[in-house]
């Protein structure tokens, strides 16, 4: 852990710059709305619906889907945003079968193609591949982890330790990330090549780890800001604890930073603004009572 220097006293205290700050519909989000309305034509989507969540706005709201999707810019949700004001809009809209994503305004500048990607195959327009064309095994952290930096919205998960690949026609087509102990594996990360996905392929990434290591229990941490675990649900998963939202941090609100052990005073007196995610959802598993039957 790098050593700490105190800042010297600044001349100004750290504001933010309110002149970054766009009140109203900001043009990227304009651009989103616009995304979205070319990925599923014909179909209605309503810009700023109040209907859902008691009064509050919903960037952009497509009935038919029972989804929303927020445009969260970061300038103006690092500031004056409580802690669990993103949280609170995914849980109300859940308890009225909603499901609310949260598309950051650094992963629409700096990961597009992923963010673009990710809503196609959430509204389903997306190329489904047969598993019985398919092979499957471990592949290398190196191709793994380049794999999900090129197509994950987020990135590679640092903590990913094991990537378990499926290959259609000898073309990697999908990846998954784990950790994991002697025992025991938690779930991070799965990605699927743009523009297609194969059948069922979560069951048969689980189902292929049960039949070759030594694996007692499954576990998953799922980013609630972005997931709902519904697919996991789907294969005997059942949420077990839900974390409180975790604090991010950005200088230029055009990309974030890692606190790198300073404490959150530190990191304010160093000029760094927080903002707030919606924590992540942890199920768990356990294969030796239940089991999954993937399609063959």
């Amino acid at each position: 852990m790098r050593k700490f220097r105190p800042p010297k006293p600044p001349r100004v205290n750290h504001k933010p710059d309110t002149s970054l700050i766009q009140h109203g519909t900001s043009k990227e989000e304009l651009d989103l709305h616009k995304t979205i309305n070319l990925l599923i034509p014909g179909i209605r989507t309503i810009k700023g619906d109040r209907a859902v969540l008691e009064g509050r706005e919903i960037d952009i709201y497509i009935p038919k889907y029972r989804l929303g999707v927020e445009y969260d810019g970061l300038a103006y949700h690092s500031e004056g945003k409580t802690q669990d004001y993103h949280l609170w809009k995914t849980i109300t809209a859940a308890k009225k079968r909603v499901r609310i994503i949260h598309i950051w305004s650094d992963l629409w500048t700096n990961r597009r193609a992923q963010v673009v990607d990710f809503l196609s195959k959430v509204l389903g327009r997306t190329t489904i591949l047969p598993y019985s064309e398919c092979t499957i095994g471990e592949v290398s952290a190196a191709e793994g982890s380049k794999f999900l930096n090129a197509t994950h919205i987020t990135g590679c998960d640092p903590r990913a330790r094991v990537f378990i690949g499926i290959y259609y026609k000898n073309y990697l087509i999908t990846v998954a990330s784990f950790t994991r102990d002697e025992t025991s594996w938690t779930y991070l990360q799965k990605v699927d090549r743009a523009t297609c996905c194969i059948e069922d392929d979560l069951a048969h990434i689980f189902e292929y780890i049960r039949a070759h290591y030594n694996v007692v229990t499954f576990r998953a941490t799922i980013d609630r800001s972005l997931f709902d675990g519904s697919d996991l649900r789907q294969l005997g998963f059942r949420v077990t604890e839900c974390t409180p939202p975790n604090a991010h941090w950005t200088q230029n609100y055009k990309s974030r930073v890692l606190q790198e052990g300073y404490t959150d005073d530190q990191m304010i007196s160093k000029g760094y603004h927080r903002f707030y995610d919606c924590g992540e959802l942890i199920l768990e598993w356990c294969p030796i009572i239940q089991r999954s039957n993937p399609k063959s």
